[in-house]
């Protein structure tokens, strides 16, 4: 029975991860966090010379 439900959970698991063999997860990703970075060095000059 316990054996059994870690089966169960380990293939739910299994199963979050295929989203991340998608061909475009990495580079959606890749591409959100470069627009992330460019905003956050853009807040920060713009902070820095403001004050």
């Amino acid at each position: 029975m316990q054996e059994n439900k870690f089966e169960q959970e380990l293939e739910l698991g299994l199963q979050e991860l295929e989203a991340m063999e998608a061909p475009d997860f990495w580079s959606g990703f890749k591409q959100g966090a470069t627009i992330s970075l460019g905003s956050l060095v853009l807040y920060s000059t713009v902070a820095s010379i403001a004050t």
